[in-house]
């Protein structure tokens, strides 16, 4: 048995076939089948059978596929641990939402290499819901994310700030001269939102539609440039962090009612080992907010 074959059969199993899994690990499917086929015949057990066209797992392929993927998981855990062990320096990801990064980066970042300057941080833009998928399968170490999604009990967290969303308009717009506005004011009106990923658009779907309020969407994008000329251009209202809102200078930033306030904050894999790296970062990241980790 080889670590390699491990890999396929969970693969097969994780991509519901053989064709998928091949094309998910970029080699031939004959490959996989082998590693399959090499496993069945050392250990003596059938582990898929057909059903409905479809290749399903057999009891004993069940618990093969639980009993390899806690081997895959505790080789790559120990791999990482060594890796740090020996100083083979990789760095930090952490995934970010765009706007978000206006916020909170590079200042943060910028404080953190004064303190650590042999760590390596790599930043990557996504919105919050793919990012928190990205970590846990850990394609990231931790992400800066909107903490409005349903899995967040599966995470190590900590809320590092709470943001109102306010509605933000050119200053040519009819809204313009409101301070607080009910939700049902916003009918009709041209909206910009996030890009699809983003936890941000969810939540505010779900308030629309609960008030009732039918809005024409004319843009999802993740830059502020973009957003911004499209705001100052009055084409329509983003609904922005008021502390991103108090970044242009030419806006007007409408509170809205009833209040939406979000908590951001930092998210990693429970269960998987993080460098020393990483473990200084969400150390500092929790200090300089007053979390608890």
């Amino acid at each position: 048995m080889t670590l390699v074959q491990l890999e396929y059969f969970c693969a097969v199993c994780q991509h519901h076939g053989f064709t998928r899994a091949a094309e998910a690990l970029f080699v031939t499917q004959p490959t996989v089948s082998s590693a399959v086929k090499a496993l069945e015949e050392e250990f003596s057990v059938k582990l898929f059978q057909r059903a409905d066209g479809r290749f399903v797992l057999t009891d004993e392929g069940e618990i093969f596929y639980k009993r390899a993927t806690e081997i895959l998981q505790f080789t790559k855990k120990n791999v990482d641990f060594l890796s740090d062990l020996g100083m083979r320096k990789s760095p930090v990801k952490i995934g970010i939402p765009p706007l978000l990064g206006t916020i909170f980066f590079p200042k943060l970042l910028t404080d953190f290499y004064a303190v650590a300057p042999d760590v390596l941080v790599t930043l990557c833009e996504y919105g919050s819901n793919r990012a928190a998928e990205m970590v846990r399968n850990e394609e990231l170490d931790l992400a800066l994310v909107n903490m409005d999604f349903y899995d967040l009990d599966k995470m190590n967290s900590f809320i590092i700030d709470t943001e109102e969303v306010v509605y933000t308009v050119s200053p040519s717009h009819p809204l313009a001269g409101e301070t607080e506005i009910p939700l049902e004011r916003l009918n009709g009106e041209r909206i910009i939102l996030y890009n699809t990923d983003s936890v941000q658009n969810i939540t505010l779907k779900q308030l629309l539609g609960r008030a009732g309020v039918k809005t024409e969407i004319i843009l999802q994008a993740s830059q502020l440039m973009t957003i911004e000329r499209f705001i100052k251009e009055n084409l329509g209202g983003a609904f922005l962090y008021s502390s991103i809102q108090r970044l242009l200078p030419e806006s007007a930033g409408i509170r809205l009612s009833p209040a939406i306030r979000q908590n951001i904050g930092l998210v990693w894999k429970k269960e998987k080992y993080q460098s020393s790296g990483a473990r200084r970062l969400i150390d500092f990241i929790a200090k300089r907010y007053g979390a608890e980790v």
